[in-house]
């Protein structure tokens, strides 16, 4: 779900004129679904999840029913951990399947992803 801010004058309009902040619950599903390297999954529009190097999966996709691949689990332990730090220094400046963030090459902004979702995948 995603909250929204409604204008101030619908809100003067829905409260018969008081000046109040009001916020309401968007009943329509926003976006879509965005899954992330550690497995886990956010309602959110394709432009937020692909900057956060998100994989979207289409409007109008909900999490709930999704599964979403743990990425930044190299080995498939179902963990991201010191293992998986070691596939990314393996790839380090070349293209290859640690590629978390899409750029073409192994880095530190693909650590940087790795670290961010470090522990057991969601």
């Amino acid at each position: 779900m995603t909250y929204r801010l409604i204008p101030q004058a619908l809100a003067r309009w829905l409260t018969g004129g008081a000046a109040v902040l009001a916020i309401a619950l968007a009943t329509s599903v926003d976006g879509g679904a965005c899954c992330y390297p550690d497995g886990s999954c956010v309602q959110e529009d394709e432009i937020e999840c692909i900057t956060f190097h998100g994989m979207y999966q289409g409007d109008g996709t909900l999490c709930f029913g999704t599964i979403c691949p743990c990425t930044a689990d190299f080995n498939g332990s179902l963990t991201i951990d010191f293992q998986d730090v070691l596939q990314i220094l393996t790839f380090w400046g070349a293209p290859g399947p640690t590629d978390l963030d899409g750029d073409g090459t192994t880095g530190m902004p693909d650590l940087m992803l790795l670290i961010g979702a470090w522990g057991p995948c969601v």
